[in-house]
């Protein structure tokens, strides 16, 4: 990933499976661990860097897209030195399909 400043890796791993109800969305999600890995533009000597770098309380939900091979997702929640982050999705809509 590259926000335009830093440039950092997102790796996956499965943690598990679970079904959810969300708004727009019921159904099974893959939980997966995440870890972040700083590639670029950052302070290797940076407490924040390095608690990111060695969190392994990161977690992603990713929700199956009907008729594809793609998921997306609709929830992560991060331990950080203040607390837990969650990000959860306020909606989930599929358009039509287009040619």
């Amino acid at each position: 990933v590259f926000d335009g400043i830093t440039r950092f890796d997102i790796s996956l791993s499965y943690s598990g499976a679970q079904n959810v109800e969300a708004r727009g969305y019921a159904g099974p999600v893959v939980v997966c661990a995440a870890r972040y890995t700083p590639i670029a533009g950052h302070r290797p000597d940076s407490a924040s860097t390095r608690y990111m770098s060695e969190n392994q309380d990161i977690h992603v939900w990713l929700a199956p897209l009907p008729e594809t091979h793609v998921v997306v997702p609709i929830h992560i929640d991060i331990g950080t030195a203040a607390g837990e982050l969650a990000i959860d999705a306020s909606e989930f809509t599929l358009g039509q399909k287009t040619r």
